[in-house]
């Protein structure tokens, strides 16, 4: 598998590293053997010395008269040490090949009876399966294997009539098949979660830029800061979820399920949430400039500082709290109601108006 490529290119590495450095001691020896005294070295020996020196001379200029065989009789233990030494390497390219192998095979086995377990009828068996998960989630297995954990981690979170702890444990496992794929510098653009269980999920600042979400059940996840741009997501659930700051400019996110979410400092412009129930969403702080919310249910919404101009409520089930938090929201004149929530909306502001002007004269009262 490529997971293990990268091992194989570390092994080879050393490899040659240790044949490169056999080289270098290879003509580091044969520079140094049978170093010749310079003249100026014998005037500092004694008479022993230079009869031992003369001996040595004598013998080396026999060696030269016998032409290579000499010089192959001078390096001949130093030929053996390298032919030995070159052998042990080889040896040990071979038994880190075979190491590796077997490590590949093993691996392999594991992954092929973790996929089995996950369809066992057994609900232990399936969340042992389900934990092992995330020990192929690793960075040492980066590469295909993490593409094939990841893609059964994925299809896995779709199955319906997985008990509702497998699932929990399925979840975490795609947590961290996210991080890790992410972090090895592969896109989720194109990844389908379509109709995957979820709940509670914990994605926070997580790139899913054109993940599909059609359907799939996300309630109470963690979105913060996530980046959900071009994501297919009609008929989602995210009731009381939670995507502060996240990133849904454009998103064609119709029919949501979002009762309770918040969306506070969440970029939402020119989102498409038609159809949508919304009631007790919190829109705090939220940039909805030019969002469609026709028909949307909005009981209770919260859009205190909102930004809503040319924002688009036909339609909407707006009740009185939701219009009171409207009233402090940015540009809310420069939204479209229809007619009969147009005429609340101005009449509440007017009452709040002289309520303020009344509340002032009361105030500067002697």
């Amino acid at each position: 598998m490529a997971a293990f490529g990268s091992v194989g290119g570390v092994m080879r590495t050393r490899y040659v590293r240790v044949i490169l450095l056999l080289t270098f001691l290879a003509a580091f020896g044969i520079s140094t053997v049978g170093p010749v005294l310079a003249a100026d070295d014998l005037d500092g020996m004694t008479a022993d010395e230079l009869d031992a020196e003369k001996t040595r001379e004598e013998i080396r200029e026999l060696r030269s008269q016998q032409g290579p065989r000499g010089f192959i009789s001078d390096f001949a233990p130093l030929g053996t040490l390298l032919i030995g030494l070159a052998g042990a390497a080889v040896a040990y390219g071979r038994f880190a090949h075979d190491r590796r192998t077997e490590s590949i095979r093993r691996t392999d086995e594991r992954f092929t009876h973790v996929a089995t377990d996950l369809g066992s009828e057994s609900e232990v068996v399936r969340s042992g399966a389900a934990v092992a998960l995330r020990t192929f989630l690793k960075p040492r297995y980066r590469g295909e294997l993490l593409d094939d954990v990841f893609d059964l981690v994925v299809t896995n979170v779709k199955i319906a009539d997985h008990p509702k702890g497998v699932r929990r444990l399925l979840v975490d496992a795609l947590e961290e098949g996210v991080r890790q794929r992410i972090a090895a510098g592969r896109s989720l653009q194109d990844i389908s979660l379509a109709r995957a269980w979820l709940e509670r999920i914990n994605l926070d600042g997580q790139d899913l830029r054109g993940v599909d979400l059609a359907w799939a059940r996300l309630r109470g996840a963690s979105l913060r800061g996530c980046d959900l741009r071009d994501t297919r997501a009609i008929e989602i659930d995210v009731s009381k979820a939670v995507l502060s700051e996240a990133n849904l400019h454009q998103v064609r996110w119709q029919r949501t399920k979002g009762r309770g979410a918040f969306f506070h400092k969440t970029r939402m412009a020119s989102i498409d949430l038609k159809h949508s129930d919304l009631a007790g969403a919190f829109f705090e702080d939220a940039l909805l400039s030019s969002a469609l919310l026709q028909h949307a249910d909005l009981t209770g919404a919260n859009f205190n500082g909102a930004t809503v101009r040319n924002t688009h409520f036909e339609g909407a089930t707006l009740d009185d709290a939701a219009l009171r938090t409207l009233l402090r929201a940015v540009g809310w004149r420069e939204a479209h109601f229809d007619a009969e929530t147009e005429t609340r909306l101005k009449s509440m502001d007017e009452q709040r108006s002289r309520g303020l002007k009344n509340q002032e004269a009361r105030s500067n009262t002697p």
